[in-house]
């Protein structure tokens, strides 16, 4: 799992370089647009890597915006997303939670700075 969210956060970071358009410094909205699907992407990787089958919910992408206002005030031991994101075929610990966690903020949901 360390492994596949490396290489999600590489992509992540990388990404960001390619939403203004050459020779200029306002934001190209459909590059936004790729780079918002390309982030949405990215965090139903890391969350199959974090248990195969969260992907497939279809409300996988929701479930993450509202965690977003539960890490801006703090979620240090993961409990709040393994709750929000635990379904009875797929029960996460707290741990899987701080990982989901830490892929939102890599991804759909960076922290405030």
């Amino acid at each position: 799992m360390r492994i596949r969210l490396g290489v999600a956060a590489t992509a992540v970071a990388l990404l960001p370089l390619s939403a203004c358009s050459s020779g200029s410094d306002k934001p190209n909205p459909g590059a936004l647009q790729n780079t918002a699907a390309a982030f949405q992407a990215i965090f139903l990787e890391a969350l199959t890597a974090v248990e195969p089958g969260l992907a497939a919910d279809p409300d996988a992408i929701a479930k993450g915006r509202s965690q977003c206002s539960v890490l801006n005030d703090g979620d240090p031991d993961g409990h709040a997303a393994a709750m929000r994101f635990s379904t009875s075929e797929h029960p996460l610990a707290d741990e899987q939670g701080v990982a989901i966690n830490k892929a939102l903020q890599l991804t759909i949901c960076p922290p405030k700075n």
